[in-house]
């Protein structure tokens, strides 16, 4: 029973790949045993589910990895018939049986065999599988590629195939602006056409060439200039990295790929941050080591993932001092209580290293509003109390908590003082655009 549904499956088998049987009773069970775990196979995946369909991005500049995932995407699936429905799209229309009949060539052999052009079953299936029906008569398959293309006559089998893969590529590119470009075929539902359309206006002649000249322009307008708030030196690696692997994608189409020596070039000519001098000039003094893109942006992020800030080393213990306001009252003197030392040291606890807070040139001394203020970074907090409170050491002065003992203490004085508690409770130090998260 096991060997004749295993022969009965490499019957379909040979259908699938546009071949024929001369005479069933010469076949061994030697020549049908191999398919058996592709048979195992196709049987599991008639019980699973379709893989989904998310949207993508479709788009000149990543168009060739666009439509190089939908392959993948079309090759988990199967056809009515079990083919991979990646056979639909490709460029081939005839396959070898409908190519081969005006010569006397053989046809090549199946896979696994000696000789046979096929790396895979299921590339045999893809590079065999029946677009036009087999029966056609030599004056039907002399007809221009255009007619075939757009009358057939197709298989059922076919016909039934192109409306899948219309609709995963709807699903997937339906909302793209070049989705206007497909529309007349919303009718025949032929994804074979649809796909073949955006492929040739996303890929077709001189588009694929201004696509490899902007992924050339946008990796030399790459800066970096020192972390920042949502950008560090992996992305900058990653977005030299993710061009480098656009532009790979277009060699299939005769796009002349990058060269080592360019890619380096652009890499290092964006690095602006000049605490990583000292890696470029150590790759200038050995060229000999750093011959490729790889081994130079390893250099770089082998130097960040090393280089570790330490704080800057101006620090001092300051007393607490009194402060007097106009009214002639006085702060309490916080050391008195035993927390002089201790404020000190609960300020400089979170503090960012001086180093990464002078990088922050953007910060200006200027009001910040509060929804500007909550998108600061803790650097760019620091950097600003520094620019209010010149000459002063981040991390020395009293902390909220003892302004808030000291406001609560004034309010407690002002009860019995009148007015002049009013003006005590006005504190030189302490304006009303202070930033809320301070820093010392």
């Amino acid at each position: 029973m096991t060997r004749l549904k295993l022969f009965a499956f490499w019957a379909r088998q040979m259908w699938r790949t546009s071949r024929g049987v001369d005479d069933w009773t010469d076949t061994t069970y030697e020549e049908i045993k191999t398919l058996t775990n592709q048979k195992t196979l196709m049987d599991n995946l008639l019980d699973s589910k379709p893989p989904e369909t998310p949207a993508m991005t479709l788009d000149p500049h990543s168009a060739a990895k666009a439509f190089s995932d939908m392959l993948i995407i079309l090759g988990k699936m199967r056809g009515i018939a079990g083919h991979p429905l990646s056979y639909v799209p490709p460029p081939s229309l005839k396959v070898p049986y409908d190519t081969d009949m005006d010569d006397e060539t053989e046809d090549p052999p199946p896979f696994g065999q000696p000789g046979s052009p096929y790396v895979s079953i299921n590339n045999e299936l893809c590079r065999r599988a029946p677009i036009l029906l087999i029966d056609l008569s030599h004056t039907e398959l002399s007809q221009s590629l255009e007619t075939l293309e757009s009358d057939g006559p197709f298989e059922p089998s076919f016909l039934a195939n192109m409306v899948m893969v219309y609709n995963v590529l709807h699903a997937c590119w339906g909302k793209s602006s070049w989705w206007s470009h497909v529309k007349k075929f919303s009718k025949t539902k032929n994804g074979r056409q649809v796909y073949r359309t955006l492929h040739t206006l996303l890929l077709g002649g001189q588009q694929v060439v201004s696509t490899g000249n902007a992924i050339v322009t946008r990796l030399q307008s790459f800066r970096y200039e020192g972390d920042r708030k949502n950008f560090n030196f992996d992305k900058y690696v990653n977005l030299h990295v993710e061009q480098h692997n656009q532009h790979a994608d277009l060699q299939e189409y005769r796009v002349v790929p990058l060269a080592e020596n360019l890619k380096t070039l652009w890499f290092q000519d964006g690095i602006r941050d000049p605490s990583l001098n000292a890696v470029k000039a150590s790759i200038n003094a050995n060229r000999a080591n750093f011959t490729d893109f790889d081994s130079v942006k390893d250099a770089y992020v082998e130097f960040k993932r090393t280089d570790n800030p330490t704080n800057d080393p101006r620090t001092r213990q300051v007393a607490s001092v009194a402060r007097g306001g106009r009214g002639g009252g006085n702060y309490p003197r916080r050391h008195d209580q035993g927390h002089g030392p201790q404020t000190s040291e609960k300020c400089q606890k979170g503090l960012v290293p001086q180093s990464e807070v002078s990088k922050q040139t953007h910060i200006i001394n200027r009001h910040y509003s509060d929804a500007e203020f909550d998108q600061l970074t803790p650097a760019e907090k620091q950097k600003l109390w520094q620019l209010r409170n010149a000459g002063k050491t981040s991390g020395t002065g009293p902390t909220r908590r003892d302004r808030r003992r000291a406001v609560a203490s004034t309010l407690t004085s002002s009860t019995s003082s009148g007015s002049s508690g009013k003006r005590q409770m006005e504190d030189p130090t302490v304006k009303s655009d202070q930033p809320a998260d301070d820093q010392g």
